[in-house]
This record gives C-alpha cells, structure tokens and sequence, in this order.
C-alpha cells in the first residue's frame, strides 16, 4: 500500500487529483460501461460461432427417420386412450405408456413422487414414465436422455418420442444408453426423476428411487411442441437454465445446424435472426441488441417454468430444448418428422462423443443463432460499471482521514481511535441489517414448515414476506435511538457507506462469473444510485435520494419491472388501475416462483435478493435517513 501513502500519512499528489475528479471520472466509466455493451453486440465486435468438438459432427450427415405413419399413430391413439379415460381432464395414462413402451422393446418404468409446494395447501403427487434403451455398442457408461413433458396439448411431442424410441431400437450404433422420460407436471416431474437418478434428495420433494439406471447423463434433449402449431416453419432453442447455468455453445450450435438441415428456421426467444447484408444495418442492429438483451434477462431471472431442460444443469448435465410453432409466412414448412430427423442427429452426434462436453465455451450469451459473444469479450463491462462504486469507496475513506485528522489535530493517536470508534459504532448497524436479510430468507421455510397446520395460499405468503420486507427498514433507526452510548455521527456514516460500497461491489463482481446476467442488470440499475447516497442536509436531496431507493426495494423494483415490461407488451393501452392489479399479480407470482424453485430447484435467485442485495438497500436506507444530532 505504499503507493497509497506518504512518509507523512498524507496521500499522494495522484489520489488528491483523482478525488478532486472523482464524479466526472465516475460518470466517464459508467457511461463507457453502457457503450461497451451496445458496442460488443455490433457483429464487427463478437465472433461467428463454429464447432470445437469435431466429434459432432457425424449427425449433420443423411438421417434415416422417415416413421410418419408410426408417429401419426402412436400420437391418434395416445389422444383416444386420454379422452376416453379422462375427458376432458386429460389426465396421463401410465398403464398404456409402459405397454408401449415394452412392446418397443425397451425396460420401461414407473416413478411415484410427491412434493410440497409453498403456498399451495396439500401435496401434489404424480408418476414418470421412463424407459432404458441398453447401448449396443459399449457397457451402460454414459447415456442420454430424450425428455417430454405431459400436457393436454404436447401429445403429438409424446408421440414422436415413442416413435424415435421405436426407430432408435432398431439401430445398432449406439454407445451409449438412451432414456426416454415422459413426465407429469413438468419441471417438478423431472426435477423428481433428476434427484432420484443421481441419488440426491430433496426435502421437498419425495420421490420412488428409480428401478433401473443408465449411465452417466452425457446430454439431454427436451421437446415441447404444441399439437395446433404444426406444420412447423421454426424452432425455438431455449438453452438458459436455473442459477443462470449455460450448456455448452457446441450443443446449441449442433441444434441450429440440425434445424437449418432440416429447412427450418432457428430461432432465440421467439426472435429470427438478421440475414445478408441487414445483419450491419440500423434494422439489424436492433434486432440483435433485442435478442442479447432478452438473453440477458432469461439468464439473469431463468426459472424452472422455461423448459425441462431447466434443471439439468444442477447436475452437471447439457440441456436444450426444442420448441417448434409454425408462423405460416416463410415457405419452409415442417412436419413431426422432421422434428424427428432433428432429434435423431442430436442423438447420433452426441452418441459419437469419447468424452463430457468440455471444449467450446458454458459462459456467453448469443445476439443470434450464428453469433456469441464470450466471457472474455463481455467481462470488461462489468469494470465499467462497478468501477465507479469502487473509485467512490476510496474516496469516502480518504475523506474519512481528513475529518480524522482535522478533529484530532494532528495527534496520530486520537485520529486512529476516532476510526476505531466510527468503526465499532457503526457495526450494530451491519449485523441488523444481514439480520434482517437472514430472517427474509428463512420467513418462507419457516411458513412452509408450519404449513400442515397452517393453511396458506400464495397471497397469504407474499403478504407475509412484504409486511416483513417494507416494516424491516425500521431495525436501524430503532437501534440508533435505543442505544444511546453509541454515537452514530457523520463519521460513523461514513464507515457504514465504505463498507455497502465494498460489499456491493464484491458481490457484483464474483456474480458477473457465475451469472452475467443478473450481475450486469444490478450494476446498470443499483450501482449509480449507490455512489450519490449520502445523508442529505436539505430535504430536497433527502426526498429524491429516497424515493430512488424505494424504487430499488427488491419488491417495488420487481412490480415496477412487471407493471413496464406488461403496459409495453399489450396490444391495446391499459387503464391504471387494471395496470396496477395486474402488476401487483405477477410480482405476487414470480415472489411465490422464486421461493418455490428455492425449495424444490435449488435456485439461488431468492437467496441473492435476500441475503446479498437487501442488507446493502438496508444499509443505504440507514445512510439516507441517518440524522446527526
């Protein structure tokens, strides 16, 4: 630290000259910041995506599956077997599903499960269906897994796979195992199969250990394709999953190269790609920064609702799902069999594979299916955008000196235990406030524990989790005027807006490895904010600095979120009041969401928001409001 100090104890000329510049230095990084990343999405500034694993290549050559009629089949009667044992309800027929199954040849098996969802009074129970295809080539090492879910409008995807299933069986170059799962209710089905195949409980979830096992999941391919949506003219490729976790790009690439094969249209998030020349036009331009900005939101806040491909990656598993719909504009039309020809190369070509996927990249995000943007390319953002929060810090501290040393007069000794003192005095203040994160954090298990007796419903579990989240911001102000032998002055302030600053960048920081995403949101929206909040003399500051952190309460910024992203989307203009109610549903929604895929999914979107980001709010809450006497 020598550069940071003089033989004297003063700084040095360069920190003097970066304090005195201090704000236009940190508007310059922060605008550069928001530059950076519109730049980076520009193609002349990220990369076209290619194969690193040449051993994929093998499922790009001519495919072999042409069982229309079978499919065709298999889907007529799977819908009179629904209808007629459960009409309407189109409850999953299990008994018909194993007899299919077994009569292609396969061991096929039934799973029970149960879970307990917050919110939701009594449990909610159901059975996958799932059947091991032995490798013929090599021991029961490695496998994969074709996974469909069951809904009453996903019976032709059940009956493709039983299809593919029946094709697969008569093949004799497979390697590895292939497993066929249908599952009831979705993510939690398979969330149930995932934790039982790997071993790994859930105390949540209850669920059948598995009567067989193949080898170690290799890859995972997810179908979701609508009955009413053929003939399809594109797929969607969803590939964001729990944690902000992304497969490995060689995956998705594969699958964009099957979906052109075949003379359909890949796209990401429901949005098709530039082509030729419009690719470094202003139209194309938009277009790409639309899908890079969705991309970054789907992994910021991705949950298990997106597909089953969701909650592989908790076990080390790459996943993709296939959703194909049909727009009706574009002349490449495609049927169930061409979804089957696309299914069928995904699974020669990882069949081919000697080793895991580790080769391409598992941290990127894509402003289209033939182009990504790599770690190494948009990390730097993050430096921008948080450098100001860290430049800020060190300059409070340094100011922090001054005062030190003004009050003490020179004498070293009572400038260090004025620090000491500050230091100590302020520490009540950031143990509450990680106190109050805690208890936000461990609300919900504590309800969801007291559930059996306790009958409770979403809107009783928001109201519970909201009244403890608004009425907490109080802790603060009730210890600085209960413990009257602490003196909570300027200095003290000061150590408490070091410390959130710190800790804000910190958290930002080891983030931005884990989930860019999320990491790059906070910084845009929170890091700003953070570097102007001080306690305000006049009322006018004090009015404005407060009514930008109400906006940054996780509660309020996600309704407002909610209320913006729903009067954008809508095609007709909606009233206030039904704009408010509807936005005060989805955050009851996505509240109740985040602390489900908690329990069950082991997401850590619910933990971030409560034990990271609103004990630093609560502590620029105490900065904000602190009044010295």
């Amino acid at each position: 630290m020598r550069s940071l100090t003089r033989s004297d104890g003063r700084p040095p000329k360069w920190l003097n000259g970066l304090r005195r510049k201090a704000n236009a230095l940190c508007a310059l990084l922060y605008v550069a910041g928001l530059i950076y990343l519109a730049c980076i999405v520009w193609p002349s500034f990220n990369d076209r995506t290619y194969f690193s694993e040449n051993a994929l290549l093998p499922g790009l050559v001519d495919d072999e599956f042409v069982h229309r009629e079978r499919t065709n089949t298999f889907a007529k009667q799977l819908r009179e077997v629904v209808q007629t044992r459960y009409g309407k309800e189109y409850g999953m027929p299990h008994d018909w599903l194993l007899e299919q199954l077994e009569s292609i040849g396969l061991e096929a098996y039934a799973q029970n499960f149960t879970a307990f969802l917050p919110g939701i009074s009594g449990a909610v129970e159901g059975t996958n269906i799932f059947a091991v295809m032995r490798a013929a080539r090599a021991p029961s090492v490695e496998s994969i897994v074709v996974a469909v879910p069951f809904r009453s409008n996903t019976l032709g995807s059940i009956g493709l796979a039983l299809s593919l299933a029946s094709f697969c069986r008569e093949q004799i170059y497979w390697s590895k195992d292939l497993i066929f799962v249908f599952t009831e209710h979705e993510t939690i089905g398979m969330q149930a199969w995932l934790s039982a195949y790997h071993r790994l409980p859930i105390s949540s979830l209850k669920a059948d250990p598995l009567a067989a096992h193949g080898g170690a999941i290799q890859a995972a391919l997810a179908l979701e394709a609508t009955d009413g949506s053929t003939p399809f003219s594109n797929v969607d490729i969803r590939y964001n999953m729990i944690n902000g976790q992304l497969p490995n790009l060689d995956l998705v690439n594969l699958l964009v190269k099957m979906t052109e094969k075949e003379a359909l249209v890949p796209t990401l998030y429901m949005q098709e790609d530039p082509h030729g020349q419009d690719l470094y036009t202003e139209k194309g331009y938009w277009k790409l920064a639309k899908t890079s900005f969705k991309g970054i939101v789907a992994q910021a806040f991705s949950r298990a609702d997106s597909g089953l491909h969701s909650v592989f990656g908790a076990y080390g598993v790459q996943a993709v799902t296939i959703s194909p719909y049909g727009k009706g504009r574009t002349k490449s039309q495609g049927g169930w069999v061409d979804i089957g020809r696309l299914l069928e190369g995904g699974l020669r070509s990882v069949n081919n594979l000697l080793e895991k996927f580790h080769q391409s990249f598992f941290f990127y995000f894509l402003p289209s299916t033939h182009r990504y943007v790599s770690i190494g390319v948009f990390m730097p953002a993050i430096g921008l955008l948080m450098g100001p929060v860290l430049i800020k810090a060190l300059c409070v501290w340094l100011d922090l000196n001054d005062e030190g040393e003004s009050s003490a007069d020179g004498d070293a000794k009572a400038k260090k235990e004025t620090k000491s003192e500050s230091a100590l005095a302020v520490l009540p203040l950031i143990v509450i406030a990680h106190s109050c994160g805690a208890l936000l954090y461990f609300l919900p298990y504590l309800l969801f524990n007291a559930q059996a007796s306790i009958s409770t419903n979403d809107q009783q579990l928001f109201q519970a989790i909201a009244t403890i989240a608004i009425t907490l911001p109080i802790c603060p102000w009730i210890i600085q005027r209960n413990l009257a032998d602490k003196d909570f002055g300027v200095p003290s302030m000061v150590v408490l807006r070091v410390v959130a600053l710190l800790e804000l960048a910190l958290i930002v920081g080891v983030t931005a490895v884990l989930n860019f995403g999320i990491a790059v949101l906070v910084a845009i929206f929170v890091a700003p904010i953070s570097t102007i909040t001080i306690p305000f003399r006049s009322k006018i500051g004090w009015a404005l600095n407060s009514m930008a952190l109400v906006l940054l309460h996780p509660l309020v910024a996600c309704c407002v979120a909610l209320g913006v992203y729903t009067a954008l989307t809508v095609p007709v203009p909606p009233t206030p009041s039904w704009l408010a109610q509807r936005a005060f549903e989805q955050t009851v929604d996505v509240t109740v969401g985040f602390i489900r895929d908690s329990l069950v999914y082991q997401s850590h979107l619910y933990a971030f928001f409560t034990l990271a980001l609103f004990p630093i709010w609560m502590m620029f809450w105490t900065i904000v409001h602190h009044r010295s006497e």
